[in-house]
């Protein structure tokens, strides 16, 4: 199939990051750059998301049976949900280090990753497949940008040109913690019209699980001001816990022959 699409939002993706990160730096004309920057991620959005219309045309149903199009679509959200976080907060100093892992992970998908399109399971033919995936994939971006934002905060600290707000770093992942639990609902209940149980220790349902514990710690101390101080730390090992989840266990279970209904993704 072809990925000019997908290959042209990436290249601008790329130049995105360049722009955002002159305009942090205060590295010439910040008011024309920071125009250009938006308008190249804006486009770089628009063009990832005809490719992903597209390939679900193509292959008749949304694009995320495979990790090729599981992972496109996640980069895609983080995109649309950076693209959208730097528009209403105007904390466009996230942005670029948001678009570092964009960057890589677009490396990755051109140029390490098999984009044949991979046939429908049997299990997967279901009404929940169009409401639990996306649900699931959602909430990663909006951990991401939270994880990103924070990061950000420590990275152009140094240059005394940081600014922060921890209420947007609460509720992202506020809102993240909400769609994953609606993600493991969701599952749990496919899992019992597929497979007659709604829960079977498989290890993407733990480590799913861990990842919501985690988060769960983490709204926990926000709400505690003594504790506020490990905010950052659990942050970074609950978003440590979603590669886990999202790519990590894939290679537990192929490293260990460990049986996973999940192995598809």
């Amino acid at each position: 199939m072809n990925l000019v699409f997908l290959k042209l939002a990436f290249l601008l993706y790329f130049v995105a990051l360049v722009l955002y990160l002159l305009v942090a730096a205060r590295l010439g004309p910040r008011r024309v750059l920071h125009l250009l920057a938006r308008l190249s991620f804006v486009v770089a959005v628009g063009l990832h998301a005809v490719f992903l219309g597209q390939r679900w045309y193509f292959m008749g149903h949304p694009p995320l049976n495979s990790m090729f199009d599981a992972m496109g679509v996640t980069v895609f959200f983080l995109a649309l949900v950076t693209l959208l976080f730097e528009v209403f907060t105007g904390a466009y100093q996230a942005v670029p280090v948001s678009l570092i892992l964009v960057s890589i992970a677009g490396y990755v998908l051109l140029y390490k990753s098999n984009p044949q399109p991979v046939p429908l399971m049997p299990a997967l033919m279901s009404y929940w497949f169009y409401i639990h995936v996306p649900i699931t994939i959602f909430s990663y971006a909006f951990f991401g940008m939270a994880f990103m934002y924070d990061l950000s905060y420590y990275l152009f600290r140094f240059l005394r040109r940081s600014e922060y707000n921890p209420r947007y770093t609460k509720n992202l992942i506020f809102w993240g913690f909400l769609l994953l639990t609606a993600g493991i609902f969701t599952g749990s209940a496919w899992a019992n019209e597929a497979w007659g149980s709604y829960w079977a220790w498989d290890p993407k349902e733990v480590w799913s699980l861990i990842t919501w514990s985690l988060y769960l710690i983490y709204l926990h101390l926000e709400f505690h001001p003594s504790l506020k101080r490990y905010a950052f730390l659990m942050n970074l090992i609950a978003f440590s816990s979603i590669f886990m989840t999202f790519l990590g266990v894939n290679w537990l279970t192929k490293i260990f022959s460990v049986e996973s209904m999940h192995t598809y993704m």
